[in-house]
């Protein structure tokens, strides 16, 4: 997967935050849509910023999900750091 074109992290920790403030703000976005509070905002108009951000937001998350689970992931079932003390220094 591509970089999303306005996902302008260096570090890892700020990666991090932006994941934390992407899941905040889908989870405004989904009681935005839930509650009916979009309509009366929008009035169809210009719905389509709305699916843009949405679009950019959620192409931005399964994009740091993808780095994470490449960069830093690992198998539970390969190494199980909780049975083997000779693995833990």
């Amino acid at each position: 997967m591509e970089r999303p074109e306005f996902l302008n992290t260096v570090t890892i920790g700020g990666t991090r935050r932006k994941y934390r403030e992407n899941q905040k703000s889908l989870d405004n976005m989904m009681l935005l849509v839930s509650s009916g509070t979009i309509q009366e905002v929008f009035n169809g108009d210009n719905e389509w910023v709305f699916n843009q951000v949405m679009t950019e937001t959620i192409l931005q998350q399964e994009y740091i999900r993808e780095r994470e689970r490449a960069n830093w992931g690992w198998n539970r079932g390969v190494v199980d750091f909780s049975k083997q003390g000779s693995c833990i220094l």
